[in-house]
């Protein structure tokens, strides 16, 4: 169970390995993104697909 203690986050070690493992997994290439990434793949696309203004609206 985590616990807070001047102001820091403690981990039990089986939490602790689980943060590391969703970590690794998101920093790893994987080649159903061209060997990107999963963060940065992600990244890219929101950056590539940005929200249009609507048509005709004052900004």
């Amino acid at each position: 169970m985590a616990r807070r203690g001047e102001g820091k986050l403690y981990l039990c070690a089986d939490q602790f390995a689980t943060v590391e493992w969703v970590d690794w997994f998101n920093k790893r290439p994987h080649t159903a993104t061209r060997d990107i990434p999963p963060h940065e793949h992600e990244t890219n696309y929101y950056t590539q697909h940005q929200p249009q203004p609507a048509a005709g609206a004052n900004a």
